[in-house]
């Protein structure tokens, strides 16, 4: 076969492989961001009352984490009054005073959909005003956490794409006539994909932990890995809606008449 063809089939081959990447990378759904964010709390963020209420509740738009998501109102006279999850979606905090002032609420949720971590504040007043900008909202600062999260899942995200790439230049070349000259080094690019999961996973853990400790991480890896707890529940619901019927089906069975000789 003549140079000049043979060349022209490999710039056919490696353009092909280009665009099928890049429909690739358009077609593929991108992974949908299913936080518990703050939805409403009693009382109102930046309110102001007569009396200090007796508890705050907090409700939010995804299942918590029981375990990793918290919340705390800081009360005037300079103590803090820890909260704790109730429902899937609510945390509750117990008052400990009734004094004249302004109360700040912080809370941190980790969601058990998605497993990513927000956190935000708000105040309200007692007997006088909470000022300026106690709705509050979501903390969008990122921190150095957050950077390490960010950039693990670039690092991944490249180099799954890259990998595609590869895999199908690869699959390309060998195609007749081969295309010896063709390098694929797929496991140094696999490798780097890892790495940057396990800091995407590491930094996660990280973020939502309430402290920098093996005992908060290994925590989160247990519990706080997305769709834990969602992907029971359909089970058991649907194992709770058959025992009705088989239960019917048992007792059918039982009182049907035997059949035989010897009935």
């Amino acid at each position: 076969m003549a140079p000049g063809h043979s060349g022209h089939r490999m710039t056919k081959r490696l353009v092909a492989a280009t665009v099928l990447a890049a429909i690739a990378v358009v077609a593929l759904p991108a992974p949908a961001l299913a936080h518990a964010g703050f939805v409403s709390s009693t009382p109102e963020p930046g309110s102001t009352l007569g009396t200090a209420p007796g508890q705050v509740i907090l409700t939010f738009s995804e299942p918590l984490n029981t375990r990793l998501s918290r919340a705390a109102v800081h009360e005037p006279d300079g103590r803090t009054a820890a909260g704790r999850v109730i429902a899937d979606d609510r945390v509750i905090i117990d008052l400990t005073t009734n004094q004249t002032g302004v109360y700040e609420v912080s809370w941190t949720t980790v969601s058990v959909v998605d497993g990513h971590t927000l956190s935000g504040s708000f105040r309200f007043g007692v007997g006088l005003s909470p000022g300026a900008g106690a709705e509050g909202g979501t903390t969008d600062e990122p921190t150095g956490r957050d950077l390490l999260v960010s950039a693990g899942r670039l690092v991944e995200d490249v180099s799954l794409l890259l990998l595609f790439g590869l895999l199908l230049l690869g699959r390309l070349a060998r195609r007749r006539p081969s295309l010896e000259w063709v390098r694929t080094p797929v496991l140094p690019v696999f490798a780097a994909a890892l790495v940057g999961g396990l800091v995407v996973v590491l930094g996660e853990a990280l973020v939502a932990a309430p402290s920098p400790s093996a005992s908060a991480v290994f925590t989160y890896l247990s519990t706080g890995m997305p769709a834990s707890l969602p992907s029971r529940r359909p089970a058991t619901r649907r194992r709770s809606s058959l025992e009705p019927g088989a239960s019917r089906w048992r007792r059918s069975i039982s009182c049907r008449p035997a059949s035989g000789p010897g009935a």
